[in-house]
């Protein structure tokens, strides 16, 4: 994945007030007793500790944005939420996870871009090896891994924006044309 930075406010729902990044901070990993210290068990543990709830069941609003410690005593959010506690907490271990909002669709290849929405939130993992093609971190399900998806083997996901906590700035991204010019 190539990106660039943008340091331009992220218009999606309630982050309007935050930069994308300024989303992703530190969780009191010992406050929550959160033993998980690797990547895939962080995202094995939210999958099996969270419920998936839709904001407009869960607030009356079709988007609100929690602080993780909310979401860790409530248990249960929508993807922005479940997959930002992941990142926060990937991010307190030391690791550049970054948050990310995009669009999940199995027919993303088939849709114009000019047709294509933000709809779905998860986490990008960037470890030295994968530099260029980060490991997907999607809480959303209730299946637990055994290794962590590559983005560039899933075109079913298909980013715009991460916010990485680790370099204080965000990035336009578009992993289906490999670069923005």
């Amino acid at each position: 994945m190539k990106s660039i930075q943008n340091p331009v406010n992220i218009k999606f729902g309630y982050p309007i007030s935050k930069l994308l990044y300024e989303w992703v901070t530190k969780v009191d990993l010992n406050k929550w007793n959160i033993l998980v210290n690797n990547p895939i068990s962080v995202r094995n543990f939210i999958t099996q500790y969270t419920d998936y709830m839709r904001d407009i069941i869960q607030f009356n609003q079709p988007e609100y944005w929690q602080d993780p410690s909310i979401i860790l005593d409530s248990r249960n959010d929508d993807c922005e939420g479940i997959n930002n506690l992941a990142v926060n907490i990937l991010y307190s271990l030391g690791y550049d996870c970054r948050l990310s909002l995009g669009r999940y669709d199995t027919n993303n290849n088939q849709i114009p871009e000019q047709e294509r929405y933000m709809n779905h939130a998860y986490g990008l993992l960037y470890l030295p090896e994968s530099n260029e093609n980060p490991y997907i971190i999607d809480c959303t399900g209730d299946d637990l891994l055994q290794s962590l998806p590559l983005i560039d083997n899933h075109p079913e996901y298909y980013t715009w924006w991460t916010g990485s906590g680790i370099l204080k700035c965000n990035f336009i991204c578009n992993h289906l044309v490999g670069y923005i010019k």
